[in-house]
């Protein structure tokens, strides 16, 4: 499946679940590691914050307003009830997080939570979330997870995924793409079973790949 069709699927996908995401097998599923999530981003003393996959503004309701905050999503319907719920808390933008439209250094703090296996091209995302973030910025990640035999066999089925799922990652898969992109993995841990959520510092600039 080529990254047009992966794009487009995914698009389709919460296009079309935006209205009761929440209650979807995948909303509750994300919502398991949401307080983590919360307070991982809130130890980290942020003053402008950017969430890649912003869906309907779960997480960025729940951070400290007095902080510039910005979502993206490739999901027009998404980004719509995120507007409806969140009002003028946040700058919202309907875009690809493989070009992110915000200049060089403009945020502090980029999270990115339960979108990252849609991406088809992982370190273009990264290189873009690299170029928006100050040096020393902070990254905090969360996707799903499967331990070893489970992974490689999830990742044949996301082949064939209608929902735009490209790739489960491994801890070192993770790690090799986080230093290829210019950030050094600070912080790796499992919120829950079948998710991890980490923590990577921006050591360097990749260019505006």
């Amino acid at each position: 499946m080529d990254a047009i069709e992966i794009r487009k699927r995914s698009k389709r996908k919460f296009d079309t679940e935006a209205q009761i995401y929440e209650n979807t097998s995948d909303g509750k599923f994300c919502s398991r590691a949401y307080s983590a999530i919360v307070e991982t981003v809130n130890s980290i003393p942020y003053q402008s914050l950017l969430d890649v996959g912003c869906g309907t503004g779960i997480i960025l309701s729940r951070l400290n307003g007095t902080s510039k905050l910005c979502g993206i999503d490739l999901s027009p319907q998404m980004i719509g009830r995120a507007r409806e719920s969140l009002k003028d808390k946040a700058e919202l933008a309907v875009g690809d997080a493989e070009a992110l439209p915000w200049p060089e250094k403009t945020f502090d703090t980029v999270c990115c939570t339960f979108s990252f296996h849609h991406y088809p091209n992982p370190g273009k995302v990264l290189s873009e979330m690299n170029h928006v973030l100050k040096k020393g910025g902070r990254l905090v990640l969360a996707d799903p997870w499967m331990p070893f035999p489970m992974q490689p066999i999830m990742n044949f089925f996301c082949r064939y995924s209608n929902s735009g799922d490209h790739h489960i990652y491994s801890k070192q898969e993770m790690q090799q793409i986080l230093l290829k992109t210019g950030f050094d993995l600070s912080n790796f841990k499992h919120p829950t079973n079948d998710s991890f959520l980490l923590t990577a510092i921006k050591i360097g600039g990749t260019g505006h790949a």
